[in-house]
């Protein structure tokens, strides 16, 4: 099944942003708009609708804190698609706990995608590929021939996405043809930091670019700036923190 196929489109009325946070109401008035501005607020949403643009995030350091993780977004997300981290200490900084056998055997039916930081996908995407990723994600800042990378990842119907540190420009992706674009709020592996503001002209620019494409951001991403990110263009935001604020839930 394409990914497309498994996340759930959604049509939001229009976005418009000026400094005010996001706010979540009650089903029954998010769309009374001449309501909702009489309070000064521009901009609302349903948690249902926020969850169904997030994909939830696994960057963790052992498989007890994936199981943990897991369990949470399980019980309290509507058929969630994850996006699971992978790092080896090659591109990034750090390393993470990542295990494709055990991961799939955790999930079990639950759709994910991957996000391969590492200098050398060939050494994991045979493995995703098998453990059942929808979706693999590359950076384009890698030493290697992206064409041959993406159609590699391209068997049994595998989407193949191509990620931008915020510091990379548009242009690396010139002559290429991802499946999907993800670009990065932060440089890929600083968890924590805040999302670079130089990153929301870039969405806007990937936008008219990649007018048809999944438009993916990661790192940053927060109750505040999540509709602002939706009005530059993105389809979808990956989150962590954010997503286990909203839940209620502290890992």
């Amino acid at each position: 099944m394409a990914v497309a196929e498994t996340l759930e489109k959604t049509t939001y009325p229009p976005l418009h942003f000026s400094g005010h946070f996001l706010i979540f109401v009650e089903h029954s008035i998010a769309h009374d708009l001449p309501f909702v501005k009489s309070l000064g607020i521009l901009y609302v949403m349903t948690k249902k609708q926020f969850l169904k643009n997030v994909l939830p995030s696994f960057l963790v350091k052992n498989e007890q804190e994936f199981r943990k993780k897991f369990e949470i977004i399980r019980k309290k997300v509507r058929k969630p698609y994850l996006h699971i981290d992978v790092m080896d200490g090659t591109l990034t900084w750090s390393s993470c706990w990542a295990e494709p056998e055990i991961i799939r055997k955790i999930v079990g039916k639950t759709p994910f995608e991957v996000h391969l930081m590492v200098n050398n996908p060939y050494k994991y995407t045979e493995k995703w590929q098998k453990a059942g990723a929808r979706r693999i994600h590359v950076h384009a800042e890698i030493r290697h021939n992206l064409e041959k990378i993406l159609a590699s990842i391209r068997i049994n119907e595998i989407e193949a996405g191509l990620a931008l540190n915020a510091s990379t420009p548009l242009s690396k992706l010139k002559n290429l043809a991802p499946d999907a674009i993800l670009l990065m709020g932060i440089t890929a592996g600083a968890s924590g930091k805040p999302f670079q503001k130089k990153v929301f002209s870039k969405i806007r620019s990937a936008r008219k670019l990649y007018c048809t494409l999944p438009l993916i951001i990661d790192g940053g991403v927060t109750l505040k700036n999540m509709p602002l990110l939706l009005e530059c263009g993105a389809t979808h935001v990956v989150s962590a923190s954010a997503l286990y604020k909203l839940l209620g839930k502290h890992v």
